[in-house]
């Protein structure tokens, strides 16, 4: 029995057409895709950010948002469909880049670009196989236009986990747009009791910024306003054949986008960062994780709306196979102050927009028995609180021993 996993990445093609993606070691599954528009690890300005995944050429998904640096009316766009699995975009919603998934190769996966630019942007890869993964499926579903238990039966098998993501509560799908408003969210579970989300804010056309995070370890999914909840929902349970969601603030229906895994082993949970340099090590799962992926704010225990808008996203399956992005926006300011950073080096990444200025940073040192282990080279004195999502087989793989 085995869970195969492998974090890499791979630069766009510059010319419409298939490209191949070789090198996994192993027939993959289930591949989670995401990045911004950097060519090479570093920072630049404008806040981009895209989460795709795909197991096959009709079950796959995309979303993703941009705002523009250095501007005094704030220009904001977005995206979300489930006929993708790559896509960027302006601000003004122009598409960059986008790419539909093909097929699941014996040693990678094929991608297709309809539209290709003459930027080689990095995309970051998360590819799962083997015979602990038994099935896994994406899609799309209509949010809950009121409030109470909401079934969705959108699977052939009962999902392990479920990962639920957008990047607008909206009513339009499939979603390309500038100059418009952004409410979107990353979010996973495993059970009632064990689940994660994310949430930003960005306002577009207004000539003081308003750039919002929230982060919760009680939901699953939720897209913010201003200063309020726009919808949220809870995960009940993991049905036969899909998944069952309390919304607790409901609105007009709009979409979210999902991904069910039916693993062997999986956990979500928290930890918070370290204030000091060094190894950090999260136990507790009750097995040894293939794959992990680290989700944060940059806040800690972010309960309540927070100024700027902040997100690290980070995925690892060895101390040589990770990478992260990080995203952020000043709130409140006149002219806007945007910048996104790409790391291959690293598991996580906090930041500060404007220079940028790394506040911490990790690496991945090892999966362990019961856990990870992470290596922060930078800490500053603020425990923010990370989300994480572990992947793992039925018997643990092959792990280096914690560090201590």
């Amino acid at each position: 029995m085995a869970l195969l996993a492998k974090v890499g990445s791979f630069a766009q093609a510059t010319s419409t057409g298939n490209q191949q993606v070789t090198g996994l070691g192993f027939a993959p599954e289930w591949i989670v895709f995401f990045g911004n528009s950097l060519t090479a690890d570093g920072s630049q300005v404008d806040s981009e950010f895209f989460f795709g995944a795909a197991t096959s050429s009709t079950s796959r998904y995309v979303s993703g948002y941009l705002t523009d640096d250095g501007v005094t009316t704030t220009t904001v766009g977005c995206h979300q469909t489930d006929a993708l699995c790559i896509r960027t975009i302006s601000g003004a919603g122009t598409v960059l880049s986008a790419a539909d998934f093909v097929s699941m190769d014996a040693n990678g996966f094929t991608v297709n670009w309809s539209t290709a630019d003459a930027t080689a942007r990095v995309v970051n890869y998360l590819a799962l196989g083997g015979t602990d993964l038994t099935n896994s499926n994406n899609g799309s579903q209509v949010t809950s236009g009121s409030t109470g238990n909401v079934g969705y039966t959108p699977y052939s098998f009962q999902p392990k986990v479920l990962l639920l993501s957008n990047a607008l509560h909206n009513t339009s799908f499939p979603l390309t747009s500038g100059s418009i408003n952004v409410g979107g969210s990353i979010g996973f579970g495993t059970s009632s009791t064990a689940e994660g989300t994310s949430g930003h804010r960005n306002k577009d056309a207004v000539t003081t910024t308003v750039s919002k995070s929230k982060q919760l370890t009680t939901s699953i999914f939720g897209a913010l306003n201003d200063t309020t909840d726009f919808t949220r929902n809870d995960l009940v349970s993991l049905d036969a054949t899909g998944f069952t969601l309390n919304w607790t603030t409901a609105s007009a229906n709009g979409f979210m986008l999902h991904t069910g895994l039916a693993v062997t082993n999986a956990l979500v949970g928290s930890f918070n960062q370290a204030t000091s340099t060094g190894n950090q090590q999260v136990t507790g799962l009750g097995f040894a994780p293939a794959a992990v992926i680290l989700l944060s704010v940059n806040f800690a225990t972010a309960a309540g709306h927070s100024n700027h808008q902040r997100m690290s996203i980070g995925a690892g399956t060895s101390s040589t196979e990770r990478g992260c992005i990080w995203r952020g926006d000043t709130n409140a300011v006149t002219t806007t102050v945007c910048d996104t950073d790409l790391d291959r080096g690293a598991i996580i990444k906090m930041m500060t927009e404007g220079t940028p200025t790394i506040n911490a940073e990790a690496d991945l040192v090892s999966l362990d028995s019961d856990g990870f282990t992470i290596n922060w080279s930078t800490a500053d004195a603020t425990a923010r609180e990370i989300l994480y999502l572990a992947l793992g087989p039925a018997v643990g793989p092959s792990v280096s021993p914690s560090a201590s």
